[in-house]
């Protein structure tokens, strides 16, 4: 049987980003429809990025230096992105960034 380690490895996609708090509570820190991706790596490496689905659109050809601040603000404040090394206890069955 594959380590959880041995699983984790490899590219995926986000399907719900939310957080209960002990009264019950449930909390959507990106919004309800976030999207993102989790790539773990063979050598140890983590790479994140999430975004909340309502971001405003940067698709536009509009170069991202040309825009206002404030619009740059809340592109920015939508998103999230996050690298480094990981581990995994193997007998906990997590894995720490």
């Amino acid at each position: 049987m594959a380590t959880i380690r041995e699983r984790l490895i490899g590219g995926w996609s986000l399907v719900k980003f939310e957080g209960t708090y002990p009264d019950g509570r449930v909390v959507s820190p990106m919004g309800r429809n976030a999207t993102g991706h989790i790539v773990y790596s063979a050598n140890g490496f983590v790479s994140v990025n999430m975004m909340r689905g309502d971001r405003p659109d940067v698709t536009e050809r509009k170069a991202f230096h040309a825009r206002s601040d404030a619009a740059v603000a809340q592109v920015a404040r939508g998103y999230f992105a996050y690298s480094g090394p990981f581990e995994v206890d193997e007998e906990r069955a997590v894995a720490r960034h």
